[in-house]
C-alpha cells in the first residue's frame, strides 16, 4: 500500500514539474491496475455531479474509462521507447495515470468552486480543460526528461506532446457513454415522436381488410349531398395509430365538433385505426382515404363546396403520418401522397389540419392558392401530448376544444391556438413545436364570408371516448 502512495505521489508530482529520480522510476507494473480503480471511482462521482436530478447507475462508462486507460497506457509506450527505456513503459504508465487523475481532480474542484458564479461561460470551461491539457503536457515533457536526460534538439518537445495528447484526448468525446442517466418522469407528456402503439386487432385480418372498400361505400353513401347555391362543408377526419387512444378521442370529438358547430351534420365521416371501432368506422389507411375523397367529390359542387381534412397520428421526421394497426401491412401517409389524392379527387377548395410531429412537411407540400393548411409543428420539431396518459394532446386541446369553440374565423383561431400552445409549452420548459399555416390568396376571402354565414351554435363540450385514467396498467392502456 505503501509503495502504491509513493507511486501516486510521485505521478502528481509531475503536474508541477518535479523529476523522478532513476531509482524511484522502476513501479511495479500492478500499480497501473490498481490506480485505474480512483480514475474509474472519479469518473462516476462527477458524472453524478453533472446528471442533476433523478438518475440511473450503468457500468457503460467503464467503456469510456478503458478508451482513457489504454490511451495513457499507448502515450507510456511512446514516452519509454522514444527514451530508449521501453522496458519501463508499465513503470511510465503508472506514473502518467497518476497525472491524468490529478488534473482531472483538479478541473473538478476548480468547476465546483466556479459553478455558481455568473460570469461563467461555455468557453471558462473550454479554458479550464485547456488548462487540464497543459498539465499532462507538463507531466509528459516532465516524465520524458525523468526517462532521459539528455534527447536531441526539439524531439522531447515532440515526444511529450503527442504523449499529452494521447493521454488527455478521450476526455473530449461528447458521445462517450456515462455511469448515470437521467430518470424519466413517469408524469412527462409523451411527444407524437413516440413509437407507434402495438395494439392488435384480434379479428381476421384478412376479412377486416377485404371489407374496407364495401364499408368505406357505405359511408360516403350516408352523406348528405351538397345543396346547389349553399357552401357546404364536408368533414373527414383519419385517426392513424391504433395504439393510443389519444388519437381515437380526437377524430370523434372533432367529428361532433364539426357538426354541431361547423353546419357539418350529416355530411361527417371518420377513418380510425382502433380495435374497438371497426364495426363503426373504416379504418385509416392510404387506400380507404383516397377511396373516401373521390366519394365526396362526387357528391359535392366542386366549385363551391369545401372539404376539411382532420388528420391525427404520430409523425415521422420524413413528414409522414404514421398508419398503425396491426396486424395489417399499412403504409404511412406522406404528404405528397395525400397532395395527389386530392388533385386526383378534384376537391377545389380544402382545408386540412395535421395534428402531429413534423407535420410542417404537409404545410409545404399542400400550399396553394385553394387550400388552408395547418400543423401541430414546425417540419423539424415535435409536438407534444399523445401517449396512454393523455386524453387529447397540445395542438388538439388548444385548437379543437378551446379555439374553435371561441371563435369560427380560421387565421383567428389558429392564432389562439398557437399562443395557447407556446404558453403551454414555455410553463413546462418544452422546444417550442411553433405550428404553422399556410393561408391560400383564393380560398381566404371564401373561407371569410363562410365563416359569417354559419347560424349560430353553442360550443362542442369535450368528452373523451376513452379516459385516460381508465385501466392503466404499467404505463400500458389495458386490452
Amino acid at each position: 500500500m505503501r509503495g502504491l502512495l509513493r507511486t501516486l505521489w510521485l505521478g502528481i508530482g509531475l503536474l508541477l514539474g518535479r523529476r523522478i529520480d532513476d531509482a524511484l522510476l522502476e513501479r511495479p507494473a500492478g500499480h497501473w491496475w490498481w490506480l485505474l480503480l480512483p480514475l474509474v471511482a472519479l469518473s462516476i462521482v462527477i458524472d453524478r455531479h453533472y446528471e442533476a436530478g433523478p438518475a440511473s447507475f450503468y457500468w457503460d462508462g467503464l467503456y469510456a474509462d478503458a478508451l482513457a486507460a489504454l490511451a495513457v497506457l499507448a502515450a507510456a509506450a511512446l514516452l519509454a521507447r522514444a527514451a530508449g527505456r521501453p522496458a519501463r513503459a508499465w513503470s511510465a504508465a503508472a506514473l502518467l495515470v497518476c497525472a491524468v487523475l490529478g488534473a482531472s481532480v483538479l478541473g473538478f474542484l476548480v468547476d465546483l468552486a466556479i459553478a455558481e458564479q455568473p460570469w461563467v461561460s461555455d468557453r471558462t470551461y473550454l479554458t479550464i480543460w485547456i488548462g487540464q491539457g497543459l498539465l499532462v503536457l507538463l507531466a509528459c515533457w516532465t516524465l520524458a526528461g525523468s526517462l532521459q536526460a539528455r534527447w536531441p534538439p526539439g524531439s522531447r518537445a515532440i515526444v511529450a506532446s503527442v504523449s499529452a495528447v494521447l493521454a488527455w484526448a478521450p476526455t473530449t468525446s461528447a458521445i462517450a457513454p456515462g455511469y448515470w442517466y437521467a430518470d424519466e418522469p413517469l408524469d412527462e407528456p409523451a411527444m407524437f415522436l413516440a413509437s407507434p402503439g402495438t395494439r392488435s386487432y384480434q379479428g381476421s385480418a384478412e376479412t377486416l381488410m377485404h371489407g374496407q372498400a364495401a364499408r368505406v361505400e357505405q359511408a360516403v353513401a350516408k352523406l348528405q349531398p351538397g345543396v346547389p347555391g349553399v357552401v357546404d362543408t364536408f368533414f373527414v377526419a383519419l385517426g392513424g395509430d391504433a395504439g393510443e387512444d389519444v388519437f381515437r378521442n380526437e377524430v370523434e370529438y372533432a367529428l361532433a365538433l364539426f357538426a354541431g358547430r361547423f353546419d357539418a351534420d350529416g355530411r361527417t365521416l371518420g377513418l380510425l385505426n382502433h380495435p374497438d371501432t371497426t364495426e363503426r368506422f373504416p379504418i385509416a389507411s392510404r387506400s380507404t382515404l383516397r377511396q373516401v375523397l373521390a366519394g365526396i367529390a362526387a357528391r359535392m359542387d366542386r366549385d363551391e363546396d369545401l372539404l376539411v381534412l382532420f388528420l391525427s397520428s404520430h409523425g415521422r421526421e420524413d413528414h409522414a403520418l404514421e398508419l398503425v394497426f396491426d396486424p395489417l401491412p399499412l403504409d404511412p401517409l406522406a404528404p405528397a401522397e395525400l397532395r395527389a389524392a386530392l388533385d386526383d379527387a378534384g376537391i377545389r377548395w380544402r382545408v386540412v389540419i395535421a395534428s402531429a410531429c413534423y407535420s410542417g412537411g404537409f404545410v409545404e407540400a399542400l400550399a396553394e392558392p385553394g387550400t388552408l393548411v395547418i400543423s401541430a409543428a414546425r417540419s423539424d420539431r415535435p409536438s407534444f401530448g399523445c401517449g396512454v396518459d393523455s386524453d387529447i394532446t397540445y395542438f388538439g386541446q388548444a385548437l379543437l376544444v378551446e379555439a374553435l369553440n371561441r371563435e369560427r374565423r380560421w387565421p383567428e383561431a389558429f392564432a389562439l391556438a398557437r399562443a395557447a400552445v407556446t404558453a403551454r409549452e414555455q410553463a413546462e420548459d418544452y422546444e417550442p413545436s411553433e405550428p404553422q399555416i399556410s393561408l391560400g390568396a383564393a380560398i381566404a376571402p371564401r373561407l371569410e364570408a363562410w365563416s359569417a354565414a354559419l347560424p349560430a351554435a353553442p360550443a362542442v363540450d369535450f368528452v373523451p371516448a376513452v379516459p385516460a385514467a381508465a385501466c392503466l396498467q404499467n404505463a400500458e392502456r389495458c386490452p
